[in-house]
């Protein structure tokens, strides 16, 4: 993850084709050889959630929260976009 952040951190429009070729991203799916689909798929999913999180969050806590209803509440969670809102 925070290989992916860098990268992004880099280069903004960064695709999943650099991370895919870097060694990093070849030795965990020489390791793991039958979750390679799901391991670039996971990586597409990571490069959307660096780029921004389209819901509004506070933190508070040392936690994202998201409004719910009339509060606010850290049991809500984006996926990528939300472990990405902590990097930020």
């Amino acid at each position: 993850m925070t290989y992916v952040w860098n990268q992004y951190k880099k280069n903004p429009t960064i695709s999943d084709s650099p991370i895919a070729s870097s060694a990093q991203f070849k030795s965990v799916t020489s390791k793991y050889s039958k979750l390679k689909n799901l391991l670039e798929s996971q990586v597409r999913g990571m490069i959307l959630g660096c780029r921004g999180c389209i819901h509004d969050y506070v933190v508070r806590d040392d936690l994202i929260q998201y409004k719910d209803q009339d509060g606010i509440s850290s049991k809500i969670n984006y996926g990528f976009q939300t472990l990405f809102a902590y990097f930020r």
